[in-house]
């Protein structure tokens, strides 16, 4: 059964639960299958942040700039000491 935020525990999950819920969400229109995204955190020194979520339209991109110590963020591209 799905916990009170929808997950559904792997010892619970079978191949019928999962085909129900995915059916359940496709009649409604709503949702479509999950995947699986980077998350970049960004913490400054005065104690704030910044989260985004990476896209997997721009995923390849992101991927060459960061094999070439070089990040991307806020339409900025950024080089990573190391």
């Amino acid at each position: 059964m799905p916990d009170e935020r929808g997950q559904v525990k792997p010892e619970e999950s079978d191949t019928s639960t999962r085909q129900a819920a995915l059916t359940k969400m496709s009649v409604h229109g709503k949702w479509s299958r999950p995947v699986e995204v980077p998350h970049g955190y960004m913490m400054f020194v005065d104690g704030q942040f910044d989260d985004w979520l990476i896209g997997l339209d721009s995923l390849d991109a992101d991927l060459l700039d960061w094999s070439q110590n070089r990040l991307g963020y806020a339409e900025n591209l950024l080089t990573l000491g190391g």
